[in-house]
């Protein structure tokens, strides 16, 4: 306020302005942000004039505070604010930009890092997997400062997602068709497959399970089962199961059919021995020893024993067979004895059949 209808010079810095006052003697000036000092303290001051001269001057001091720094900009984390358990393991960058040569102090979750500005503004902060925070929501801030300044905080929410358990393995068919024929049987069946590479896969077949680790590069597994460890004949199921990260995957399974052996022949018979199962001197004299005969499965070996001789011959196709057993073979001894034979077909034996 000054006297009224006076003319009031203003002064602030390096800018002058000049207003008049009114009846009541009130004035007020307007400076632009461009006409103002730079920040600190200065001083306006200011004085009348009328018709009968210019008053003393009037001064005020004021403080011209600093702006603060601009905020941060913080880049979206791993390209879309979602950390995958493989991200995380491997360790996360976070970037983003603030003003040129500025100090930056990042904080993620407990764990703060230090990062300076470059010429153009650009700065990261690389966070271990340990320092990463725990799966969830997550919040990363950013505060700069230079010559004193600091901004305000920016901040982004970031997830931490949860690890996941390995994918489902893979069995390849076991044997080329999932079919284990008796050759098979004989030697050694290998599984294989794929899973998560270098996790552990647990390989379960009947009655025994078996632990190998994938390849750390191509994720590929096998494992061996002897003969003893395939299961027995019929339909079985083979399954395998990956493990990492504590975590295992849901099985995955195939089924094998395991070939069983065909069935015993049936017992062959043997025919009434000298007609009446009864050998005397005569006949042996006359014969040279004993012809003993039966029926048999066509095609079938029989193995025929009497006492300690074994004599094999093979069935003809209409089933029959013969064997001579010389004078040397034939027991000496009086009394009875018994004659026994077996039919084998395809490699399994019959039970035996006898006559005393």
């Amino acid at each position: 306020q000054a006297q009224a209808d006076s003319r009031v010079s203003v002064t602030w810095g390096q800018t002058t302005k000049a207003v008049d006052t009114g009846s009541d003697g009130n004035w007020a000036v307007s400076f632009t942000s461009a006409e103002l000092p730079p920040p600190g303290s200065s001083t306006v001051v200011a004085s009348a004039t009328t018709g009968a001269g210019t008053s003393p001057q009037a001064s005020r001091t004021v403080t011209i505070q600093e702006p603060p720094l601009p905020v941060p900009v913080i880049s979206p984390v791993t390209g879309d604010n979602q950390v995958s358990d493989a991200e995380k393991a491997a360790g996360v960058t976070v970037s983003g930009t603030a003003p040129a040569n500025s100090s930056v102090q990042v904080t993620w979750g407990s764990t703060a890092k230090s990062a300076t500005a470059d010429a153009s503004g650009q700065w990261n902060a690389l966070f271990a997997s340990a320092e990463i925070p725990a799966p969830g929501q997550t919040v990363v801030a950013a505060v700069a400062s230079l010559n004193g300044r600091t901004s305000d905080q920016a901040t982004l929410t970031v997830t931490v997602q949860a690890p996941l358990p390995p994918a489902v393995p893979t069995i390849n068919p076991v044997s080329g068709d999932n079919q284990i024929s008796l050759q098979e049987q004989d030697s050694s069946v290998s599984a294989s497959g794929s899973a998560e590479a270098g996790s552990s896969v647990q390989v379960s077949w009947g009655q025994v399970s078996k632990t190998t680790t994938a390849d750390a590069s191509t994720g590929a597994w096998t494992v061996d089962f002897d003969p003893s460890q395939i299961p027995g004949a019929g339909d079985t199921v083979l399954t395998a199961v990956a493990t990492a990260r504590g975590l295992s995957s849901d099985p995955a399974t195939v089924n094998v059919v395991v070939e069983a052996p065909p069935p015993p022949p049936n017992a062959p018979v043997i025919n009434t021995v000298s007609n009446d199962d009864t050998v005397y001197d005569y006949e042996l004299s006359s014969e040279e020893g004993v012809t003993v005969t039966g029926t048999a499965p066509p095609g079938a070996t029989v193995n025929v024993t009497w006492i300690a001789v074994e004599k094999s011959v093979q069935a003809d196709s209409g089933g029959g067979w013969s064997v001579f057993f010389t004078l040397d073979e034939v027991p000496d001894s009086l009394g009875s004895s018994v004659i026994s034979a077996k039919a084998v077909v395809g490699g399994v034996e019959s039970v035996a059949a006898e006559r005393t």
